[in-house]
């Protein structure tokens, strides 16, 4: 009975930090997204927006 509860307590455990990492990962995710959004939207009013949005691209894959 002991083992199977230090096992259950492992599995949980391992689940737990799992789930962890996943949000962390996901809200990061959600984040990016929100800041690349906005980016976009306030180059939107610059003049040249396709020269700016290009550094941008050049920008996210160097971050890659």
């Amino acid at each position: 009975m002991i083992k199977n509860g230090l096992l259950l307590t492992i599995f949980l455990s391992v689940i737990g930090v799992l789930g962890v990492i996943f949000i962390h990962i996901f809200v990061g995710a959600i984040i990016f997204v929100l800041i690349a959004v906005l980016m976009i939207y306030l180059l939107r009013q610059h003049k040249d927006e396709q020269i700016m949005i290009d550094k941008l691209l050049v920008l996210c894959r160097e971050l890659k």
